[in-house]
């Protein structure tokens, strides 16, 4: 099992499917988010190095720029959503870049 597991969930199949995981070390993931209003956030996630929790912050700047070897995200205005201890989980609803639908996301910390 990983340290934090990001989860979205699929409404045909009732069901969160896995999207990705962080573990400890592991580079912070992303998710962009398109408010309604136009503006734009930016969702930061990592597993801390001791293992303890998972962290999930907002970037209120919302800027970030991406090609296929990296992406860069400011973190001007960079806001705590959520601390996560062992067995605890937090769900975000977004519209990404990639879907025309809104995505339900949840992010679970699971200590090794």
């Amino acid at each position: 099992m990983s340290p934090l597991r990001i989860e979205v969930y699929n409404p045909q199949m009732r069901d969160w499917v896995k999207a990705g995981e962080v573990k400890p070390g592991d580079p912070p993931g992303s998710i962009s988010q398109n408010k309604p209003d136009g503006q734009r956030e930016v969702y930061l996630f990592r597993c801390e190095h001791n293992d303890n929790e998972s962290v999930i912050y907002r970037s209120e700047a919302g800027v970030d720029v991406a090609s296929p070897e990296i992406r860069a995200i400011s973190t001007e205005g960079l806001k705590e959503v959520a601390r996560l201890k062992d067995g605890e989980s937090h769900t975000i609803s977004v519209k990404t870049d990639v879907s025309d639908a809104r995505r339900v996301v949840r992010f679970t910390h699971n200590k090794r």
